[in-house]
């Protein structure tokens, strides 16, 4: 028996355009029921990505973003909460709850790594352009993967930056971030 689809799945599935077409032009009554089926299997994040793909957006590059986002300091929480308003309109109007970001950037961090390194460089070119259309350039920082953010270690927290340079799926080990959101650092080895 196959099991239902986590917000990985979702996400991976996301990154496939004949995926995303066929969801333009699937039925309304199909969508409404496979949105109930993700949103019991994976959960808000889930159900938030799906969103996402049905307003055209970039859910891999999204998930990303909210990485950097949810890695914000304390000192970033008025921007941050800024670029999570700008976002609604890229994933439906209702505003993304903690749980719903929090699984989108983990299943981002996890469908990058299983991804060919040309993809994942694209995919991370893709959200760092999106960073820009967000006005959310200053978050980037908190980023140990956005090549924006590598490009301005301020802080010291990138001390693998040199591996993460050549391997942007680095290993990174959860701690958590001011703003309440689970976040990533970097870790040696």
């Amino acid at each position: 028996m196959k099991r239902a689809p986590d917000r990985i799945d979702v996400l991976q599935w996301s990154t496939v355009a004949t995926n995303r077409e066929a969801w333009s032009k699937a039925a309304a009554l199909l969508k409404q029921a496979a949105a109930e089926w993700i949103s019991q299997s994976s959960g808000p994040s889930g159900l938030a990505i799906l969103q996402a793909v049905e307003h055209g957006s970039d859910a891999l590059a999204i998930g990303l973003c909210l990485d950097a986002i949810a890695g914000a300091e304390a000192e970033a929480s008025v921007l941050q909460r800024e670029v999570l308003v700008r976002l609604e309109g890229r994933v439906g109007e209702e505003p993304l709850s903690e749980p719903a970001v929090s699984g989108w950037h983990d299943a981002a961090v996890a469908v990058l790594k299983v991804l060919e390194p040309v993809d994942a460089r694209a995919a991370l070119a893709r959200a760092d352009r999106l960073m820009m259309d967000l006005r959310a350039t200053d978050l980037a920082r908190f980023s140990p993967l956005l090549p924006s953010g590598l490009q301005k270690p301020t802080d010291g927290r990138n001390a693998c930056l040199g591996s993460i340079r050549e391997n942007p799926c680095a290993k990174r080990s959860r701690r958590s971030g001011g703003s309440g959101f689970s976040a990533f650092k970097c870790t040696k080895g």
